[in-house]
This record gives C-alpha cells, sequence and structure tokens, in this order.
C-alpha cells in the first residue's frame, strides 16, 4: 500500500513538474495567429501595431516574444521593406526583423540660391520687432551719471507696474519719461582689451510725478517687463527710429561692424563682419 502510494505521489510530482516547465512555452506560443504568415514585408503606411497584428492574437503582447538582435536596433523603429519571422529560441516563439536593403546618407546644411522674380516687398514692423531688444549698450560714465532708485513708496515687497518710487540724481530739463534700465555685463574689444561699454537690461518705462527736492523725484512705474530693484538706473527715453514699415534696400556705402555678444549668453565673438 505504501508503494503504491509513493508510485502516485512521484507521478503527480512528476506531472506537475512538467507543466510547470511547458506553461511558459505554451503560453507565449498561445499567443501567435493561426494563420500568421511565414513572413511579412513592412509596408509604407505601416504601424507597429499593423505589423504586430500579422503574428500575434494580441498586438499589445508584442514586447512579449520581440528579439533583439543584430537586424534590430529599436522596436519602435521598423521601415518599409523590412521582413518580419517568427523564429523560435530555446522552443519559445520569438519575433526578429531583418532590415531590407537600405543605404544611410549622412545630411547636412546646405545653401541655396533662389532668383528673385521682383523686388523685396516691405516689411511690416511687427513682423520683426521680437527679433529686437530694448537693452542697450552705454558708457560707464552715463551709467554712472545716471539717475536710481532709491526707495519704494508703499508697503508692495516688489515694485512693479502702477507703484511710485523715489529717485535721486541729476534730472536732465524738460525731460519726464524715462526707461528704467539694470546694468546687465560689460563688453570688451578684444584685440586691446578696451571696453566698449556695458550692456543694461530693460526693466520698465516710468514718468515724473512730483518733484520732491533739487535732486529727489517722485515717478510713477507705468509698465515692467520684470521685477524692478531698488538701484536701477533711468535714462532718458529712446525715440525709436525704426519706421511702422521697411523697406529693405542695398546700402550706399560699405558697412563694417562687430559683433560683440549674443543676447542671453556670455559667448563672444571677435570677427569683424561687413554689410
Amino acid at each position: 500500500m505504501k508503494m503504491l502510494f509513493d508510485r502516485l505521489f512521484n507521478n503527480l510530482a512528476l506531472g506537475l513538474a512538467v507543466l510547470l516547465v511547458s506553461s511558459p512555452v505554451y503560453a507565449q506560443t498561445s499567443l501567435l495567429r493561426n494563420d500568421m504568415p511565414e513572413s511579412y514585408i513592412v509596408q509604407d503606411n505601416d504601424s507597429l501595431w499593423d505589423v504586430a497584428g500579422q503574428f500575434l492574437n494580441d498586438p499589445e503582447r508584442w514586447s512579449e516574444v520581440w528579439l533583439s538582435g543584430p537586424y534590430l536596433d529599436n522596436s519602435d523603429f521598423i521601415y518599409p521593406g523590412d521582413e518580419v519571422r517568427v523564429s523560435y529560441v530555446d522552443g519559445a516563439p520569438r519575433i526578429l526583423v531583418l532590415r531590407g536593403g537600405r543605404e544611410d546618407e549622412e545630411l547636412g546644411p546646405v545653401m541655396r540660391e533662389q532668383v528673385l522674380s521682383s523686388a523685396i516687398p516691405a516689411i511690416p514692423l511687427e513682423a520683426i520687432e521680437n527679433s529686437s531688444t530694448l537693452n542697450r549698450i552705454v558708457s560707464q560714465t552715463l551709467l554712472e551719471d545716471a539717475p536710481y532708485i532709491v526707495s519704494n513708496i508703499g508697503d508692495a515687497l516688489a515694485i512693479a507696474t502702477g507703484d511710485e518710487v523715489h529717485a535721486r540724481g541729476e534730472w536732465p530739463a524738460g525731460t519726464t519719461l524715462f526707461e528704467v534700465y539694470r546694468p546687465f555685463r560689460e563688453h570688451y574689444d578684444d584685440d586691446d582689451d578696451i571696453m566698449i561699454g556695458i550692456e543694461v537690461k530693460y526693466v520698465g518705462f516710468a514718468s515724473i510725478a512730483a518733484v520732491e527736492s533739487a535732486d529727489l523725484r517722485r515717478l510713477l512705474i507705468n509698465s515692467s517687463d520684470r521685477e524692478i530693484r531698488v538701484g536701477d538706473r533711468l535714462l532718458v527715453r529712446e525715440e525709436t527710429t525704426i519706421a511702422a514699415t521697411i523697406f529693405p534696400s542695398e546700402p550706399t556705402l560699405d558697412i563694417e561692424g562687430r559683433i560683440v555678444a549674443f543676447l542671453g549668453t556670455n559667448r563672444w565673438l571677435s570677427s569683424w563682419t561687413r554689410w
């Protein structure tokens, strides 16, 4: 009786072991469609879902049987002309891709010339104004002599549009409108290391609201691009010299200039540029 029981137990254990070993293979084999093709050539408009549907009952389980290999760089990049087929590795189904005959070509920027059929049309200012900036480059003397903000009037922690401030300095006669600037960085001539000027960043626009004393003024912040701070300088507002419509034309004389900096970076160019 004990011998019979031991034999039945051993047979049951062996059967369970075989079942556990074969389950993954069976589960993976059941993923495949009964009518799947021997191979499939990827077409122009195929998606990964389309290709997976050629072989699998459930295309979402594509990654379970995908086989990476020397012919496959990324499962998300399948190209027209690639051949997809099913193979078996250690008894388990695997889908692999054989790359179609393609040649890689390295591309780079090229210059194109196009003959103009007519004169360059007029350009409205609003089409290019986003490419301009209100930052200015001024001399160190002009910046040091400019009036500056000394305090905020009110309880606001940050100075912004609508706030009033006190500013001190020497005020030009007959001027009530000022642009608010903050020193940003210095620019030098790379050849002889002489300062070209100081770039100041535009932060807002203000107007005189009242004269408090000979050197003290109360100003209203009419607009601000960012928080205005104590110490920011006030420069006479420049009148724009750019018309509402721009008519591109060739200059009558050669013009030379130097690109001294890129906006928003700390890189400088030292070569002369001729237009």
